[in-house]
């Protein structure tokens, strides 16, 4: 009878680290259990910048002399139809596609500030 309560006591245990997390010895730390991370690569890891789980596009920001020219559409971010563009500000801006201008007249300084972010500059539009 004493032995199946040490058998049964060791079983939950075992069960209750694989839930809550198990210590690592060696660093001191706890990795989460299966049942406290989603599956994605920063669940539990935050980075040195700040940005755990930050998708690469939106948390990447250039310093302004090395944007190059623009190549991904703002709203869309697919590769860029130079014969579909909006002026604005004396700025031109290109898109993807026939209905992409439409979007970026809703917001243009939302869409030009996705571009900045990405570190890529608009061109100057051209003197009428």
């Amino acid at each position: 009878m004493q032995l199946s309560f040490k058998v049964i006591a060791a079983s939950s245990l075992i069960s209750a680290a694989g839930i809550l997390g198990v210590a690592n010895a060696q660093t001191d730390t706890v990795s989460p259990g299966p049942m406290t991370t989603t599956g994605h690569r920063n669940d539990s890891a935050t980075t040195m910048s700040g940005n755990a789980g930050a998708h690469p596009k939106t948390a990447m920001k250039h310093p302004k002399s090395k944007l190059v020219a623009q190549k991904t559409c703002p709203v869309m971010g697919s590769p860029i139809d130079k014969s579909i563009y909006a002026d604005y500000k004396d700025k031109r801006v290109y898109f993807c596609c026939a209905m992409c201008p439409e979007t970026f007249n809703k917001d243009p300084e939302k869409y030009l500030k996705v571009l900045a972010d990405r570190g890529e500059a608009v061109e100057d539009a051209p003197k009428k």
